[in-house]
């Protein structure tokens, strides 16, 4: 009896084995079954910009300010006018507008990347990297009013600073004011068109 489990582990085991190598071959043939066709395979510089822009109100609480004195009213949710806020998480800011700005300076600084049609098409090359600087520098103004010491001159290297330190407040001020500075003389000219400059 133990022999006939044996020999039918064995059988089971060896089926399955030529099973598993068979099926392994077909998986190198999928040709572009997982591509999708509707998606961007390169990041837009102008819709990065356009991403910026649009979330400038939502980090300063400008809408806010308005429910509390009601200028503006809410039908459906009447959370904030209630005095029901959200938490303002800085994670959101870091991962989202911060690196969308830096991902626009990286783009167009980086010689590699900055001839692609996808930087190409946002405008100028210089023009883009100096509307992300202001609009970099305006969003740490804004978060270091609100906390004090940010993570600001370790912060947006991505996996090679996984833990910036923070940084002083006055000095995060010289620093805002030092890309305010360079980003004023990096425009190409007055009247470029940028796209995603909503």
């Amino acid at each position: 009896m133990n022999n006939i489990k044996k020999i039918l582990t064995y059988v089971a085991a060896g089926s399955m084995m030529v099973l598993i190598n068979s099926g392994c071959k077909k998986l190198s043939d999928f040709g572009d079954t997982n591509v999708n066709p509707n998606g961007s395979s390169e990041v837009l510089t102008s819709a990065l910009l356009t991403n910026i822009e649009a979330g400038l109100g939502a980090t300063a609480s400008n809408l806010t300010a308005g429910y509390f004195c009601q200028y503006f009213s809410e039908a459906t949710y009447p959370g904030s006018s209630r005095y029901n806020l959200p938490q303002f998480n800085s994670t959101n800011i870091y991962y989202g507008s911060l690196m969308d700005a830096q991902v626009i300076i990286n783009k167009n600084s980086d010689p590699a990347t900055a001839g692609l049609p996808s930087v190409t098409s946002g405008g100028a090359s210089k023009s883009q990297v100096a509307i992300a600087m202001i609009l970099k520098a305006y969003t740490y103004w804004t978060i270091t009013d609100r906390w004090g010491d940010i993570p600001y001159s370790e912060a947006l290297k991505g996996v090679a600073i996984l833990n910036p330190k923070y940084d002083d407040q006055f000095d995060i001020y010289k620093g805002i004011l030092n890309e305010l500075t360079t980003a004023i003389t990096t425009f190409d000219e007055i009247g470029v068109t940028v796209r995603g400059d909503i």
